[in-house]
């Protein structure tokens, strides 16, 4: 995949035309934990320093390396002990890519579950992606945004079933008023079967984003047990980095 531009040359991706602010992506943050149990949230995640003692860092449950983080079970009240990375985002960014890696405890539930949110400089226009609330409700991981109204049914289905390691990604796309999704994508482009991709009027570039459960609402009639959740290789960029790209999947057109 290559999302270069020079001039009036744009390359397409798959005969699909993408932005072509990727070439000059810069990483935001990215997170394995090979670290091991010298891991600190610190080290690369800031905003919520309270956030630091709700993971421990495990080598039982893991995506590549020796280690993935573990997330804390829920606690008393309910909304009290989530387990979420947060991290700056910069404003000056043509776009945002995110992707990780993702596995639901046995016995996870869509009780108000909130996946990721995304925050704008004003705190208004957000998006929130979860499977929403009132608990028991059945619904699909939607996208939401309280000012416009925006759902996803689709996009990243149901995490809280993704009982094996799944891949989630997002491309947040501002000079084009867009967001992709794909989920276990073999390419990072429109034409690969996972993609889903939404119209999205930004009012705002968001300043912050929050992975992992930002809400999780255990019902206390199935208890805590089973409730925990693993992620591992998390990567911010501002743009969809070369290194994900293949030649065999450009095609230069003037």
């Amino acid at each position: 995949m290559s999302l270069k531009s020079c001039g009036s040359i744009v390359l397409v991706i798959a005969g699909l035309l993408l932005p072509p602010a990727a070439p000059g992506a810069d990483l935001i943050v990215r997170e394995d934990f090979e670290e091991g149990p010298s891991w600190r949230y610190a080290s690369r995640w800031n905003m919520e320093q309270y956030l630091s003692d709700r993971w421990t860092i495990v080598s039982t449950e893991k995506h590549g390396g020796s280690y993935a983080a573990e997330s804390k079970q829920p606690g008393d009240p309910s909304w009290v002990a989530d387990s979420v990375f947060c991290k700056t985002l910069p404003t000056d960014a043509d776009a945002i890519f995110i992707r990780f890696w993702y596995k639901a405890g046995p016995k996870q539930n869509n009780c108000g579950f909130q996946f990721m949110r995304l925050t704008a400089v004003s705190g208004s226009d957000e998006i929130e992606i979860g499977n929403g609330h009132p608990c028991g409700r059945t619904s699909k991981c939607h996208c939401y945004s309280p000012e416009q109204s925006v759902q996803v049914r689709n996009g990243w289905k149901d995490p809280t079933r993704a009982t094996e390691w799944t891949e989630f990604a997002v491309y947040i796309d501002y000079a084009q008023n867009r967001m992709i999704y794909w989920r276990n994508p073999k390419k990072y482009t429109k034409r690969d079967r996972s993609a889903v991709e939404v119209s999205f009027k930004f009012g705002k570039k968001y300043n912050r984003v929050i992975l992992g459960a930002y809400y999780k609402n255990w019902k206390p009639a199935a208890g805590r047990d089973g409730w925990t959740f693993w992620m591992d290789d998390i990567e911010v960029w501002s743009g969809i980095p070369e290194s994900l790209e293949g030649p065999e999947d450009s095609e230069q057109k003037g």
